[in-house]
């Protein structure tokens, strides 16, 4: 495989690379198509560079790379989701009067981008935890694995050596064995001459010779019977060093297996701790980030609610007072009107001597009343200020989300 090809995601690996696990998709996840295959190599982690070129075939196969150089790359347009504003209550009459501005379509699209955002950091930490977790326990088994395997390498270097070293010590009593009944038979033969000669020195000698000759064989069978029981010992005594050594290489190689077990055991028991603690602090992180970010939403939808009260009540307050100010005016008019009948009839009674004008005769009606009209959603009468079209209130400041 050439070092200098460059690999890139396909489609089909985008997709699937959140569903894999394992050391494939560990390799996957290194693709990012500018790299080659050299600096993929550097960028691996020790453990995977021996079976690096396998899973890249195996990658290339299932078609989830391919040669930057032979492939095209798809672009993927994605579609925006449009998020539909909820009503807080399904039953309630809609208030056309209030002036609530809804969000924009950047808002909603900047809120999706964050939502996605969130959630895109959310499966990386969960990803990220997962592999590294992943990365622990391999690690874990490697590291027993390869202990297991040097324990094991020991021991048989340790039997092998216990095996040598009894070889070597019967190998050594045996050949003590040997010398010493070789010069037992040497004795022997000595023995047997000397008793020859003794016979032959009997037979030409006296009594006396042969009384010596028997003191003799006597002397000779108990230097024999002493050199037997010697050879006994010393193969008693050889046996039970022997044993003895091997009994002390035996227990000095359980002592070191037991201490090395030790270890291996609290090893693994502090790696598990330590991912243990790892996974509670991620946990913990995760169960904070939800809390903050259901606080935020709550506290947002409590300043919207708040917002929409304030602007309802502005609206009230302001058409309270333009109705008030309405009905002063009117209250005004009338009086002014009515002073003004009043100072004409006393003018007319003044002149009561001379005729009256014909119209003057006509009793005077009242000025109408203002026309009013009814409101659509309250059913109560508003004056004529109200037809005029109301100058919308400033829409409320949003604040940015933290």
């Amino acid at each position: 495989m050439d070092k200098k090809i460059v690999f890139i995601k396909t489609s089909r690996g985008e997709s699937e690379v959140s569903g894999m696990s394992g050391d494939m998709k560990r390799v996957l996840l290194l693709i990012d198509g500018n790299s080659n295959f050299e600096h993929v190599i550097k960028r691996a982690p020790p453990s995977l560079r021996g079976d690096l070129r396998e899973i890249i075939q195996r990658l290339l196969d299932a078609e989830l790379i391919a040669d930057k150089s032979k492939s095209k790359v798809e672009l993927k347009i994605v579609n925006p989701r449009m998020i539909a504003p909820q009503l807080t209550d399904p039953g309630e009459e809609l208030d056309f009067t209030s002036m609530f501005k809804a969000p924009s379509a950047e808002d909603l699209a900047a809120e999706a981008v964050r939502q996605k955002e969130r959630e895109a950091s959310r499966l990386k930490a969960v990803e990220a935890a997962q592999l590294q977790a992943a990365t622990i326990a391999r690690q874990q088994a490697e590291v027993a694995a390869k202990v297991e395997a040097e324990a094991k390498v020991k021991q048989e270097a340790v039997e092998r050596q216990a095996a040598e070293a009894r070889a070597k010590a019967e190998a050594a009593a045996r050949l003590r064995a040997e010398q010493e009944a070789a010069r037992i038979k040497a004795q022997l033969e000595a023995v047997a001459k000397s008793r020859r000669d003794a016979e032959e020195q009997a037979r030409r000698n006296t009594e006396d010779s042969r009384l010596k000759a028997e003191q003799e064989a006597a002397r000779v069978k108990a230097e024999l019977e002493a050199a037997a029981k010697a050879k006994r010992e010393a193969e008693v005594r050889a046996r039970q060093e022997a044993a003895a050594a091997e009994k002390a290489k035996a227990e000095k190689v359980r002592r070191k297996a037991e201490e090395e077990a030790a270890r291996i055991q609290a090893e693994l028991e502090a790696a598990k701790a330590r991912a243990e603690a790892e996974a509670k602090a991620l946990a913990e992180e995760r169960s904070r980030i939800k809390a903050e970010e259901e606080a935020a939403a709550r506290a947002k939808a409590e300043e919207e609610r708040q917002q929409r009260e304030a602007e309802a009540a502005r609206i009230k307050a302001e058409e309270e007072a333009a109705a008030r100010a309405k009905a002063e005016e009117e209250r005004q008019q009338r009086e002014a009107e009515a002073a003004r009948i009043k100072a004409e009839e006393r003018r007319r009674s003044g002149n009561s001597g001379k005729l009256k004008p014909r119209e003057s005769r006509r009793k005077r009606k009242p000025p109408p009343a203002p026309r009013r009209r009814r409101s659509g959603n309250s059913g109560k009468l508003k004056p004529r200020e109200s037809r005029r079209k109301r100058k919308p209130p400033p829409a409320p400041r949003r604040r940015k989300p933290t």
